[in-house]
């Protein structure tokens, strides 16, 4: 049984392949069983937290909640993380078969690759992260703990995403460049200079936002 840590302002988004479980003293965290073909990767009667993810609004639009991820929402999810791991909890990792890695790609405790995603030679993917379904991390890039890069996102080589950063889907960042901590890329933009931290960006090419 793997375990998904799920924390949100609107509730879970129920899956067919979802069970939810309440924790005590979290408000709205929630745990659901992540079931299915992945389950198969870690064998029978293994148990361990995978990752922690906050979850789109409850009408899907992901370009509505930008901004919401902020360093403060990354320092909960640390905090989480170690309450969790107080308790006992063993966090492991979970590469997707359809998946590729390069060589020497390093994955970090409780992270996520997902379908079809790519994550090429000597990357980084730090602890808790996510990388979503064909999605190309390139060589050399570093994606920090509790990061989110959601699907078909190009992520160049080189280029360093900081820790509770979220690369929202169909972005495109060039390489060598820096999106710093907490900071949001919005749906279908493309970054050609460096995202400092807590920063919204969206368009072609990406520009900073104001976001309420």
């Amino acid at each position: 049984v793997v375990f998904l840590v799920l924390v949100g302002e609107h509730g879970l988004v129920a899956h067919d392949d979802v069970e939810l479980f309440r924790v005590e003293g979290f408000g709205e965290l929630e745990i659901a069983v992540l079931v299915g073909e992945m389950r198969q990767q870690i064998g029978n009667g293994e148990h361990g937290f995978v990752f922690v993810f906050a979850e789109a609004d409850a009408d899907g639009d992901a370009a509505m909640q930008a901004g919401s991820r902020t360093m403060t929402q990354y320092v909960r999810f640390a905090q989480v993380r170690d309450a969790l791991a107080a308790r006992g909890a063993r966090f492991i990792s979970l590469v997707h078969r359809s998946a590729s890695l390069g060589p020497h790609v390093r994955i970090g405790a409780g992270s996520l690759v997902a379908q079809n995603a790519v994550v090429s030679a000597d990357a980084v993917v730090g602890r808790h992260a996510c990388i979503f379904q064909n999605t190309v991390v390139g060589h050399d890039a570093r994606v920090g703990d509790f990061a989110h890069v959601y699907a078909l996102c190009a992520l160049g080589g080189g280029v360093t995403l900081g820790a509770g950063a979220v690369v929202y889907p169909g972005a495109r960042i060039v390489p060598r460049r820096a999106v710093g901590a907490g900071a949001v890329v919005g749906i279908g933009a493309v970054v050609l200079v460096n995202v400092r931290a807590g920063e919204t960006v969206f368009g072609n090419p990406a520009k900073p936002v104001e976001v309420e």
